[in-house]
């Protein structure tokens, strides 16, 4: 609310200021923060403009988690001096209506006639702001005129003076005789509409056919790209674009001929200067890779026990599903957001948390025969020259069986008696290293705006080709090195995506679209507990940011998690959507719980997952797993084995799940 230079009258105000309060309740306003002052340092326009533009992408990059709009009804101004009759102030007192012998004090009037009710279209259920100035308050004593108001609700019009008279709902304890200034705002669905038109156009019409998600932060993200791109013009980075460019056409040709991806990786698309559609997703899926892999590696201190670690937590909280369940699924951020995926998303985000740690990480192609092409294997690890496999399909480590050791590569092709018998249909002779990159991770953009970060602030948004070709082709044990094609075919399947897909992912954000709250908690999640953010750290007030708990706060309000007697009273599709976000809650508040150690709490979320209650199986099998982990944590193995044995049988990772039973009953304790 802006000062105004309007008259006041304490003595009036005085009267009615406790009873207005117990009625409506108000809202004071803050003094306004001082600028601060302009830098004396000598710098050129733009130099000084492009430090600010940088500052304000890191700035916003680094804190996206709290920059989410939850609101999904928000109030609108319908009346203010700027559409008044006169363009000047709406002043208006409030006494009993003369009309109505007997009346409260709910009658409201413009004495100056210039309030235009009627034309601006003042509805019953509006909302009239009226603005006093509070004597008692700390600014009034020091001289300082600052206005607060109360919020009352329009009954109607008045039938006979419908520009500058009406009705409020509520009576006033004494009249208002002394004319104060008003407002007249309104609660608007607008937002609710344009989320729902925008998910009814990408569903009917494919438009746009990437990021086409209205996602509670995209107006920040909208934000975000626009200043990346005016940091960006004119600019160019120092790549290799030919080492990408001979990578590239690794790929298969009929991919790389593919009329929407040939535009996003010719020579011209990796040096543009501008960020392409979908690309400010990208930015933020980074953030979210980096934030996780902090503090999902937990207390590693060797680059076997990290890259081990964040596996794990990749297995645990993206839930191996068949390609027909994730056929919504095309990046890393997709998996990580809905917590399901392919076995070669669950590799792509193991692969992206490694790069976030430094973590050399690829995936690993064989062929099963002498005239057939290589296909998905599994992800390993480089670490001191040696390739250490991580199985996303059994949701293993490939372990050397007495020892619990990882196994690399090298090892397993010397004697491959040590690999589990479900491998022996691979030709471990003919092994290519597929290297992991995006179109965006190729380019000068990505390269550019990945040096200028600073500090905590750095985050790895490209893929530094050159180094991990060279190093890869140093293993005797490769055949051939590569780009992986699923980055690529992505792109592709965005384009493509049949409409009934496209109402199948539709439906998957439909808990995100219905409580944005959700989100925001998911958000947090990921970013778990952060240092305050840089322009914060001068005041001796700033707290660091703490995504965990306020992720476990949100997870838990009322909102995202309804009680019974308030889902009942929704109607049935609307009851359905919010029961599936309940229920999602639960399920990443067990996750979260596991991840802080609080194993109790994490059966308790678990547990509450009721397969006869919750239709969705996937999030029931996902519930399940996680739930013998967490038996596993507590030293309950006979609970846990009985769990692995009995759930998910539909998923990819049932053998894995047995597997992992059988090693739990050979050892007697959890690993």
């Amino acid at each position: 609310m802006k000062r105004l230079a309007t008259r006041s009258h304490p003595r009036a105000i005085v009267t009615l200021l406790i009873g207005l309060l117990i009625i409506a309740g108000c809202n004071e306003r803050r003094p306004a923060a001082h600028r601060p002052k302009k830098s004396n340092a000598k710098k050129s326009y733009q130099g000084a403009q492009a430090e600010v533009l940088i500052s304000s992408f890191a700035s916003t990059l680094n804190d996206l988690a709290n920059r989410v709009d939850t609101d999904l009804v928000r109030e609108e101004k319908i009346l203010d001096a700027t559409n008044s009759a006169d363009g000047n102030e709406v002043l208006a007192v409030v006494t009993s209506n003369p009309q109505a012998l007997g009346a409260g004090n709910n009658y409201l009037q413009v004495p100056l006639n210039n309030a235009n009710f009627h034309d601006a279209e003042v509805k019953p259920g509006d909302i009239v702001r009226l603005y006093y100035v509070d004597p008692t308050s700390e600014s009034a004593q020091r001289g300082l005129e600052e206005r607060s108001y109360v919020s009352l609700k329009v009954r109607r019009l008045d039938d006979r003076n419908p520009q500058n008279a009406l009705i409020l709902d509520v009576d006033i304890p004494n009249p208002l005789v002394n004319p104060e200034r008003i407002e007249i705002w309104r609660f608007s669905n607008r937002r609710a509409k344009t989320i729902r038109n925008a998910i009814e156009n990408y569903v009917k019409l494919r438009r746009p056919p990437v990021d086409w998600a209205p996602t509670p932060d995209l107006g920040e993200l909208e934000l975000l790209v626009d200043t990346a791109n005016r940091w960006l013009r004119n600019r160019q980075a120092k790549i290799d674009e030919k080492a990408a460019l001979q990578l590239i056409d690794t790929l298969p040709q009929g991919l790389r001929q593919d009329e929407e991806l040939a535009d996003r990786i010719s020579e011209a698309a990796l040096l543009d200067d501008s960020l392409a559609p979908g690309e400010g997703r990208a930015l933020q899926e980074a953030i979210w890779l980096r934030d996780i892999s902090d503090w999902a590696r937990g207390d590693a201190v060797t680059d076997l026990e990290a890259a081990t670690a964040l596996f794990d937590w990749t297995v645990r909280n993206v839930w191996a599903v068949t390609a027909e369940q994730a056929v919504d699924i095309h990046h890393p951020w997709q998996a990580l957001l809905y917590g399901r995926g392919t076995v070669e998303d669950r590799a792509w985000v193991f692969v992206e948390l490694c790069r976030q740690q430094q973590l050399a990480a690829v995936v690993l192609a064989v062929s099963s025969g002498d005239e057939s092409p290589a296909e998905f294997w599994l992800p390993a690890v480089l670490i001191e020259g040696e390739l250490y496999l991580y199985d996303t399909r059994l949701g293993l480590p490939v372990v050397n069986s007495e020892t619990q050791e990882v196994l690399t590569l090298a090892r397993v092709q010397a004697d491959s008696d040590l690999l589990p018998s479900l491998y022996a249909e691979y030709d471990l002779s003919r092994v290519e290293a597929q290297i992991v990159a995006s179109p965006f991770q190729l380019t000068g953009r990505s390269h550019l705006l990945e040096n200028a970060l600073e500090d905590e602030q750095i985050v790895l948004l490209s893929s530094d080709l050159a180094d991990l070709q060279s190093e890869l082709q140093k293993q005797h044990s490769i055949q051939a090195v590569k780009l992986w094609p699923l980055p690529f075919q992505s792109i592709v399947d965005e384009h493509s995506i049949k409409i009934s897909k496209r109402r199948l992912a539709a439906k998957a954000f439909d808990p995100f679209r219905q409580e944005p709250m959700l989100w925001k908690a998911r958000a947090l999640h990921f970013q778990g507990k952060k240092p305050p953010l840089r322009s914060d750290r001068k005041s001796q007030l700033a707290e660091p940011r703490e995504g965990h708990r306020d992720a476990i706060r949100l997870y838990q309000n009322e909102r995202v998690r309804p009680s019974g007697e308030a889902l009942s009273k929704l109607p049935p599709q609307v009851r359905s959507v919010a029961e599936q976000a309940k229920a999602l809650a639960s399920l990443w508040l067990g996750q979260l719980s596991y991840d802080e150690g609080r194993y109790e709490t994490a059966q308790f979320w678990f547990e509450s997952i009721d397969p006869d209650k919750v239709d969705d199986v996937i999030l029931v099998a996902a519930a399940s797993y996680n739930l013998a982990r967490t038996y596993e944590q507590l030293g309950e193995i006979d609970k846990a084995v009985q769990v692995l044995q009995n759930c998910c049988e539909g998923s990819p990772q049932h053998q894995g799940n047995l597997l992992r039973a059988q090693r739990l009953r050979q050892l007697g304790t959890s690993e």
